[in-house]
């Protein structure tokens, strides 16, 4: 496997574009006939990471249909443009962080389903980093891909970084414990676990973590 990237499953990879001292989560979901990709890094991450990590799979980059930001931050859309240019994907976000995404062939809402790869993910709105932030929930694994959706303790003590108001982050937070998981996938490494693939009773406690820290800082 090369190197920056990590299986979570047979069909779902997680890049590590290294950004800083940390890195950004790419997601890429491997199916039979498509590829799916969330979210998609820097400039040069599809040439540097995604398209290299499907020609070692044994995928042609044309598989490549959707594109799923999860926000409008730089590290998480700036490989649209060469991504699209590179494939056949289209760009999907929420409609209410397209306008600050641009060239989105999609604008999702709540509810919303889309298939990457052979996964069926129900969008779900969480606002709170961004207006327009999802987390993307696959029911039939329990695997919820969050974006910078989740942030726990931040990726520094204590620094969760909101552009909505703390009442909405909550509320976000409040509706993911109603969810079913058993794998959650993190943009970043944030604490405490300090890792971007959290499993079993890490999921719930990940979230916990993400009220209680937004609810001790000073806004």
């Amino acid at each position: 496997m090369m190197k920056n990237v990590e299986k979570v499953a047979e069909d779902l990879y997680l890049i590590k574009q290294p950004l800083e001292d940390i890195f950004t989560g790419v997601t890429v979901i491997i199916g039979g006939k498509s590829v799916g990709v969330v979210d998609t890094g820097l400039e040069t991450t599809p040439t540097e990471y995604i398209l290299p990590l499907l020609s070692e799979l044994g995928h042609e980059p044309g598989k490549i249909d959707w594109a799923v930001n999860t926000h409008s931050h730089d590290d998480h859309i700036l490989g649209n443009r060469l991504l699209k240019e590179k494939t056949n994907a289209k760009i999907a976000v929420h409609e209410l962080d397209a306008e600050a995404v641009g060239m989105v062939d999609l604008k999702l809402k709540d509810g919303d389903a889309i298939k990457l790869g052979e996964r069926l993910f129900r969008i779900v709105h969480t606002p709170g980093h961004t207006a327009g932030s999802i987390c993307l929930y696959d029911e039939k694994s329990q695997t919820l891909l969050t974006g910078d959706s989740v942030q726990g303790r931040g990726v520094e003590e204590g620094q969760v970084f909101l552009t909505a108001t703390k009442e909405e982050y909550v509320r976000s937070m409040k509706r993911l414990l109603t969810l079913k998981i058993s794998t959650v996938v993190l943009a970043h490494p944030y604490r405490p676990f300090r890792k971007a693939v959290v499993t079993g009773e890490e999921p719930k406690e990940i979230i916990l973590q993400s009220i209680d820290a937004v609810e001790a800082q000073a806004m």
